[in-house]
């Protein structure tokens, strides 16, 4: 059988970002249940989602004596709740506002024996609304929100493989829902002492030297699906350097600093986008690595040849 072409979707900004901004909200929702019934690790590790066949996941909770799954399904478009004594609970997305949504999330997992207190503030946006409260994040228009995830998982693809050869500390793929970014990181192995006066999520991020590479859905500042390449520390010559591949440049992000930048239509312009994107994750690791000082001989392997058997 012929494979089939491999095709990355149409994004345009102004059709999906109000749906995009509810989204954001759900996965608050998801991200602070995953927060709340998981052990805490270093980097914030336990706390994102992950990629799944259907959409988003928190991966196992851990419940009392047994497991819960908490996955939004972005083909059926509901909240999946699923405890390992066979209970499981929906939740449809698009309802109402974000605020019936939280309500109708609660209620189910008061129906599921899951005694949990979460914050309904959310996190990492400006001027947050309250989830229990928020009335304004309403639009979800369920093709927009399929294909931002189609996109989501096509870059997870090229993510994991850009992973292979590394033998230090790295992230799964991971998207973050405070900052509605999928991305994957590295660590030198160097710790660091944060900056002070940041926020607690920002010390407990920055503990650690790291360069990742992150996928964003744009802002009113930048209009359009874009990847970064960044590190902390940022280190010095960046603004000099060059990556590939040639459409991508350096730019100085608000808020962010010094950053490579890739666009998500230069990506799916080119003649094989994954060829394109896996280029720009191991041309940014690389200089990053290289201008930041990291021991690459130590770090970096070749990938290892598995043999596979039937």
């Amino acid at each position: 059988m012929a494979a089939l072409p491999d095709t990355w979707p149409e994004l345009h900004y102004e059709e999906y970002k109000d749906t995009r901004d509810t989204l954001h909200m759900y996965t608050q929702i998801a991200g602070k249940l995953r927060l709340a019934l998981t052990p805490p690790l270093s980097q914030w590790a336990h706390s994102p989602l992950r990629l799944s066949a259907d959409g988003l996941a928190t991966g196992p909770l851990w419940v009392g004596d047994g497991v819960m799954n908490v996955d939004l399904d972005l083909i059926r478009h509901e909240a999946r709740f699923e405890r390992s004594d066979g209970r499981r609970a929906t939740v449809k997305l698009g309802q109402g506002a974000v605020a019936d949504v939280y309500g109708r999330v609660l209620t189910v997992l008061d129906e599921l024996d899951v005694a949990v207190k979460l914050n309904p503030m959310p996190q990492e946006i400006p001027a947050p609304i309250p989830l229990d409260t928020d009335t304004t994040h309403v639009t979800y228009d369920p093709r927009q929100a399929n294909l931002l995830w189609q996109a989501l998982i096509r870059v997870g693809s090229v993510y994991e493989q850009a992973q292979s050869g590394f033998w230090g500390k790295q992230s799964p793929v991971s998207y973050y829902w405070g900052g509605f970014d999928l991305a994957v990181t590295r660590y030198s192995g160097r710790p660091l002492q944060p900056p002070e006066g940041l926020p607690q999520i920002m010390t407990g991020s920055l503990d650690a030297e790291l360069a990742n590479i992150s996928f964003y859905l744009g802002n009113e500042q930048m209009p359009q699906a874009f990847f970064m390449a960044a590190a902390f520390p940022p280190p010095q010559g960046m603004e000099s350097a060059r990556v590939r591949p040639a459409q991508a440049r350096f730019v100085e992000m608000p808020g962010m600093g010094g950053t490579f930048v890739l666009t998500y239509d230069d990506v799916r312009a080119a003649a094989d986008p994954r060829a394109a994107l896996l280029e720009f994750c191991r041309s940014g690791f690389e200089t990053l690595a290289e201008l930041g000082g990291w021991d690459r001989a130590l770090l970096e392997r070749k990938p290892p040849e598995v043999r596979k058997t039937v």
